[in-house]
């Protein structure tokens, strides 16, 4: 699997290495996830596929993938990852979802937007969801998350790092923060249900490997879920009926 990757390809910067390791840490749990939730021969779309820490795992399961960002630089990546894994049915996409998506109503199955939605004014953010309503077909799943900035909050007070990276690992966290204050998890759930979706399980009912960086811990050498509780909280999405 990922494990084999040697790093010795023209993607090999020292933050696309990083993410080869956490690719390969965190490989077997976000596999398990994605064969709970993915369906298999899936039609599917990550949005904001980051470096493909789900997108191929989930291009094992599903038919076909496609892999949409904004940064080309990571799609590069995604790319010569799915190139080195024999992934051929990985589509990269560098495009806006709300523009990138007229016309595609219907076609997914299974949609996953991680990471994004939190980072996004209210408006944006039910725009989001309401696309996803119309990408998807019939009974088709969504996968989201509720994001929690703790991960920098570890990073300032407990992670082993310069002054330097424990200061701006602080201000991250005060500015996320900052950007989803006015967000409860009772205004994201009944946005959630505004949009046509019912909430299929959430939180700690789901074995969740969330984001990259927890799939990474094994390089930083701290297992800071123990310690500060999820990055991330998951929801499993179904969608209802078109609305008329």
């Amino acid at each position: 699997m990922l494990h084999t990757i040697d790093g010795n390809t023209e993607y090999a910067d020292p933050h696309v290495a990083f993410m080869r390791r956490r690719l390969g840490n965190g490989w077997s749990a976000r596999l398990g996830f994605m064969k709970t939730w993915c369906p298999p021969e899936a039609n599917a779309l990550d949005t904001g596929c980051g470096y493909g820490e789900y997108a191929l795992p989930m291009a094992t399961i599903a038919a076909h993938v496609d892999a949409l960002d904004i940064s080309q630089h990571a799609l590069d990546a995604v790319g010569a990852f799915a190139a080195e894994l024999e992934l051929g049915n990985v589509n990269t996409i560098q495009a806006d979802l709300l523009s990138w998506s007229a016309g595609r109503d219907g076609q997914y199955n299974f949609c996953m937007c991680l990471g994004t939605l939190m980072l996004l004014d209210p408006q944006t953010r039910r725009s989001f969801l309401e696309t996803f309503h119309r990408l998807l077909s019939d009974d088709g799943y969504l996968l989201v998350d509720f994001y929690t900035p703790r991960y920098f909050l570890y990073r300032a007070f407990i992670a082993k790092l310069s002054l330097r990276d424990k200061t701006y690992s602080f201000l991250v966290f005060f500015h996320r923060m900052l950007r989803r204050a006015h967000l409860t998890k009772a205004r994201f759930e009944r946005e959630i249900a505004e949009c046509g979706f019912t909430i299929v399980s959430c939180g700690k009912d789901i074995l969740y490997p969330s984001s990259s960086y927890h799939a990474c811990r094994s390089v930083e050498g701290n297992n800071f879920d123990t310690i500060i509780g999820p990055y991330f909280e998951p929801y499993v999405l179904k969608r209802g009926p078109r609305k008329s």
